[in-house]
């Protein structure tokens, strides 16, 4: 919603009709957020590395150092939107996933994150955890630990290529509503891998909504002291 020219014609729509008011994350703010999440659950088992969180229109990415965010930012591509800019049929075929990776790649380079080399990525969102599902349903990850490889997307990636009836399937059996999406996501966090030499992905079960509660917490402890 953050990316609509009519956002804000949106909210009042809902104020008017629910009296609920929505306050929308700034970009860095949900980066932030994420950040968050993931540093708080105690899952974040590197002192430096990458987090990203792939959503529908946008993908916010955290370098940090020290488990501390040192360079953020949001590029404008999601797996929802990257779907309907490129994908002419269900699946995107090997032009159409050449076409998403090379959108993300030139955002990233024009963003405030530097290209650092480093080991991991903590992956946070719908899109990775569909990922992990399917990754493990056709047996490409064989246990059910938090970490996936760079191979095992690239590997997914190409058999879902395939584009055929069979991998449909496979998909609808892990995550039916992500059908459309599942693929242009695993370019994008692929592409992220790659960008940033990634060696090992971490899957996190902690999202932006953690990291929101987490900073209310905060908010209102430091209000009280």
């Amino acid at each position: 919603m953050r990316n609509l020219k009519n956002s804000d014609d949106i909210l009042q729509l809902i104020k008017e009709e629910l009296n609920i008011d929505i306050y929308l994350l700034e970009s860095k703010t949900e980066a932030m957020m994420s950040f968050n999440a993931v540093k708080n659950s105690g899952k974040m088992t590197s002192d430096e590395g990458i987090l990203c969180d792939v959503g529908g229109g946008s993908s916010e990415i955290v370098y940090f150092n020290n488990r501390t965010p040192q360079e953020l930012t949001s590029i404008d591509i999601g797996s929802l939107n990257s779907y309907y800019k490129y994908v002419s049929v269900m699946l995107p075929s090997t032009s159409e996933c050449e076409a998403i990776r090379n959108d993300v790649l030139e955002k990233i380079k024009k963003s405030e994150v530097n290209k650092h080399t480093v080991t991991h990525l903590y992956a946070v969102g719908g899109t990775i955890r569909a990922i992990k599902k399917v990754l493990e349903h056709i047996c490409i990850k064989e246990d059910k630990t938090s970490i996936i490889t760079p191979a095992m997307l690239k590997k997914l990636q190409s058999e879902l290529n395939k584009n055929n009836k069979e991998y449909f399937t496979k998909i609808l059996q892990v995550k039916a509503e992500r059908i459309h999406t599942l693929v242009p996501g695993l370019v994008i966090i692929a592409t992220i891998a790659e960008y940033f030499n990634i060696k090992q992905i971490h899957v996190s079960h902690k999202t932006v909504r953690e990291g929101v509660v987490y900073s209310i917490i905060e908010n209102d402890k430091n209000d009280n002291e």
